[in-house]
């Protein structure tokens, strides 16, 4: 059980990890019918389960971090979803988007609470 505990807190598990994500979101999104499964891997919140990689005396600020991450994640994936849906963007340019806003919003986050 050690082993594969310290493989999983390897880059390369880490890696794996997050690899079979991708490939989980790009199977069911595209393979079968019903697309919330698709949506439900993508949704998994995998900033919660990474909490077991922060060190104990970390965890109380990467929560409170992550709590505004996911609210950012919300607003953005609702940009997204309204520049697709409302106003006919072609998906790249509504992703490109939205994701552009992530990081300047994530960007000013980190800056203003490095002050």
């Amino acid at each position: 059980m050690v082993s594969i505990k310290k493989f999983i807190n390897s880059i390369p598990g880490q890696f794996l990890i997050g690899g079979i994500t991708l490939a989980g979101i790009y199977f069911f999104s595209n393979n079968v019918s019903n697309t919330a499964i698709a949506a439900v891997v993508a949704g998994v919140p995998i900033g919660l389960p990474s909490t077991i990689f922060v060190d104990n005396s970390k965890v109380s600020s990467y929560s409170t971090n992550l709590l505004f991450q996911t609210f950012l994640l919300l607003l953005v994936t609702f940009e997204f979803w309204f520049l697709f849906h409302k106003l006919n963007y072609n998906k790249f340019k509504g992703v490109g988007i939205a994701m552009l806003i992530w990081l300047i919003l994530s960007c000013l986050y980190v800056f203003f609470k490095s002050m």
